[in-house]
């Protein structure tokens, strides 16, 4: 065959089968664009989970914080109402033993301090402002000392309904630390974080000491 004669059928060949070139280029822009979308969506999440792990980590300290100012709070109770004829028992601190929940009880109040809700990245709502995903520390009026399992297990939910406050910790240190009192409107105070510990602990007993409850009404 001479080499027209090749170039003839070479063609004939180009025509029954055209040229993929042009298709597979399309192919693999069409995979690099998709490829550039997901390492951004990829990047993004890296970044928010970075994020949460350093808001989980001043969270924990911030609790760790409180924990360990549960029984000289309690102390400071018992000194100041001594001779009151309030019996000692009914002033105490506790927390169960992997130090997830933390237990005080003034009198008839009783206290349950938690850092539950915090298995992902969440956001605290800011009116004009842009959420800020933070770790969080919760104060619950309800005596949680001998059912704490519960609040490992049990629905979030429905913790939430005794909720008093909030503390929500940011992940950069330098940030200041939020409080929020829900029958208060949202309320928010706001703390330096070496001294949120404190704050938020002697806040809510302010709070929940000051208040009362009303006798019960008939439902007829």
């Amino acid at each position: 065959m001479s080499y027209l004669e090749e170039q003839i059928s070479l063609e004939g060949i180009d025509q029954l089968n055209p040229p993929r070139m042009e298709l597979v280029q399309a192919g693999t822009a069409s995979v690099q664009a998709m490829k550039s979308r997901i390492n951004d969506v990829a990047g993004f999440l890296v970044r928010r989970q970075q994020q949460h792990d350093r808001a989980l980590k001043n969270t924990q300290r911030i609790f760790d914080g409180l924990l360990d100012d549960l029984h000289p709070v309690c102390n400071f109770f018992k000194e100041a109402m001594q001779g009151s004829g309030l019996p000692e028992q009914r002033i105490y601190a506790d927390m169960d033993p992997d130090r997830s929940i933390g237990i005080l009880n003034l009198c008839w109040h009783t206290l349950s301090f938690m850092a539950r809700g915090n298995h992902l990245p969440m956001a605290v709502d800011r009116p004009n402002r842009e959420p800020l995903f933070t770790g969080r520390i919760v104060a619950i009026s309800s005596d949680f000392a001998d059912g704490s399992q519960q609040l490992h297990s049990g629905d979030f939910h429905d913790v939430l309904q005794h909720e008093v406050a909030s503390l929500y910790v940011p992940a950069a240190s330098d940030e200041p630390v939020i409080m929020r009192i829900p029958h208060l409107g949202g309320e928010d105070l706001q703390f330096e974080p070496r001294e949120a510990a404190r704050q938020f602990l002697l806040k809510t007993v302010e709070m929940v000491c000051s208040g009362g409850a009303f006798h019960e009404k008939s439902l007829f």
